[in-house]
């Protein structure tokens, strides 16, 4: 089978909770797998808690930088410890996509 890649999801986002099974399931079945991003240092240590529980789930820790100030050496410290079972890193917001005011966005630069 030929598996795609999702290259950018929040999957444990707790929105996303209730079906989780159920997308992996239909992942799984579709050949699909996920590179999951995360935010923060809570959602980097529960990236990487899904990707123990499924091998479609390719963990990306990171941290946005509207969250830099108050989490950073936790992030750089989850990834340190982890390099071995990371795919990679991110989230990374670079992306001015969604920012209403730049001012949080220039500051944690």
């Amino acid at each position: 089978m030929n598996w795609l890649t999702d290259a950018h999801i929040h999957l444990s986002d707790e929105e996303f909770k209730p079906e989780l099974q159920f997308m992996l399931t239909a992942m799984n079945k579709m050949g699909l797998k996920a590179c999951c991003v995360s935010m923060d240092y809570s959602s980097s240590h529960a990236t990487l808690k899904l990707s123990e529980q499924s091998p479609l789930v390719l963990p990306f820790l990171g941290i946005h930088p509207e969250k830099a100030n108050g989490d950073l050496e936790s992030v750089v410290s989850l990834i340190m410890e982890n390099s071995n079972k990371i795919s990679g890193i991110g989230e990374i917001g670079l992306d001015k996509t969604y920012v209403s005011d730049d001012t949080g966005f220039c500051q944690a630069g």
